[in-house]
């Protein structure tokens, strides 16, 4: 049986175990993670008991003129049914049905279970991930010719890794992000930096040139995945190939390791030829949206 629960009423110690143990690792389903990018906003619908379950984030937009519709998160790349062991398609079905009559505005299913609708012809996105469970040497000369010499560039002018707090990662992002953000977006990711980096659930840096911050990146950890969540780079930052030398840094650290790094993607073709060129392969996940 299928049955949609509002906030107020779900079980979250069942809601918890099956999102934590899931075939396929989310991290944007946990409750934690929903409750901070939609300010507690979100129900779901759960099959049985909880044997399986679909998040329903909502948020109040200006194109609804303010009324609350089901939207997918800033922040939430994917979201979809999430289960602990498979699921047979026909149960896939029900919940994208019961999914379609609550008009998303824009919903985005997992990968997981994109593979198994894959022939309902819906509109797909990419995500890119690199496994890097292979010796460190393996996976450097998987980069492109191009991604190799931005890291050797870094090393020759002495580039730094280093941490970096939190209110100065934002400001530096926020000065060198093209696009501005709202002050509730960075509230939440201030509230989403804090509680991932107290639970041991991220990874923050910063790369410097000398004492000047040129690049940061913040990393989410979850489970077998790393997410390469936020980041920013400088004119210099840039000029110099901070970015490919972070990142390098972060494969390097786990390489070797039953890890995967996911670039979390991106419909820009130059975009995505970045996270390509680090041997990374696209993992789609497709969208309902009405």
């Amino acid at each position: 049986m299928l049955q949609y629960i509002p906030y107020s009423e779900i079980d979250f110690q069942r809601y918890n175990d099956c999102v934590s143990n899931s075939l396929e690792p989310i991290v944007y389903a946990e409750s934690w993670f929903l409750d901070i990018v939609t300010q507690k906003d979100w129900g779901v619908l759960v099959y049985n008991n909880y044997e399986a379950v679909m998040p329903i984030p909502y948020a109040r937009m200006k194109r609804s003129f303010w009324k609350k519709s089901l939207v997918q998160p800033y922040f939430a790349q994917q979201l979809g049914v999430i289960s602990k062991t498979p699921l047979v398609k026909n149960i896939h079905l029900e919940f994208l049905n019961e999914l379609k009559d609550l008009k998303p505005l824009v919903y985005h299913l997992n990968h997981l279970q994109t593979s198994v609708l894959s022939d309902l012809g819906l509109k797909t996105r990419k995500n890119y991930v690199l496994d890097l469970n292979k010796p460190y040497e393996e996976l450097y000369y998987g980069f492109s010719t191009s991604k190799r010499q931005g890291v050797k560039k870094g090393k020759q002018n002495n580039l730094k890794v280093s941490d970096i707090a939190i209110d100065d990662f934002i400001s530096f992002q926020a000065k060198h992000m093209p696009l501005k953000e709202s002050a509730q977006i960075l509230r939440k990711k201030k509230q989403f930096f804090e509680y991932c980096l107290s639970q041991d659930l991220g990874e923050i840096y910063a790369v410097k040139k000398e004492e000047e911050v040129i690049s940061v990146a913040f990393f989410t950890k979850y489970r077998n995945r790393f997410y390469y969540s936020q980041s920013a780079a400088s004119e210099m930052g840039r000029k110099l190939f901070a970015t490919d030398f972070i990142l390098n840094y972060l494969i390097e650290k786990h390489a070797n390791t039953p890890t995967i790094l996911d670039f979390e993607g991106s419909e820009i073709p130059g975009v995505g030829k970045f996270m390509e060129r680090f041997g990374a392969k696209n993992q789609p996940y497709m969208v309902v949206s009405t």
